[in-house]
């Protein structure tokens, strides 16, 4: 496909438009489910979020996802581990890797983090 250098909007371009609105709840980029194509979705979602917001998009993505991803962008997929394929991306979209990565805050009063992804009651 695409060879160009990797951003927000053509990351998001590869994703389906049910994990569009997935991203967007985990992001908190607050999207409705409604009858806007794809194409607005992705709009939508990169003008909310800004192309700043890339790595915490990669991060959440899963492996297949993120090989998709750069398989999109003309980039070795061969890798299966995430993080070397989060890194990959990073550093064609030009983000230092190492400053991309934040460690996530300790934990320990068993409190959910903003924007994790819960169930209760049987609901997300």
């Amino acid at each position: 496909m695409s060879e160009a250098q990797p951003n927000l909007r053509s990351v998001l371009d590869v994703l389906t438009r049910e994990r569009l609105f997935d991203l967007g709840r985990v992001t908190g980029a607050g999207l409705r489910p409604n009858r806007e194509s794809k194409r607005g979705v992705v709009q939508t979602l990169s003008e909310t979020l800004g192309d700043r917001r890339l790595p915490d998009v990669l991060v959440e993505l899963g492996r297949d996802e993120r090989q998709t991803v750069c398989r999109a962008h003309g980039l070795d997929d061969s890798d299966r581990q995430r993080r070397a394929l989060v890194e990959r991306l990073l550093v064609a979209a030009g983000f230092d890797p190492a400053a991309s990565f934040r460690p996530p805050p300790p934990q320990r009063d068993g409190l959910p983090r903003a924007g994790q992804v819960l169930a209760a009651r049987g609901r997300q």
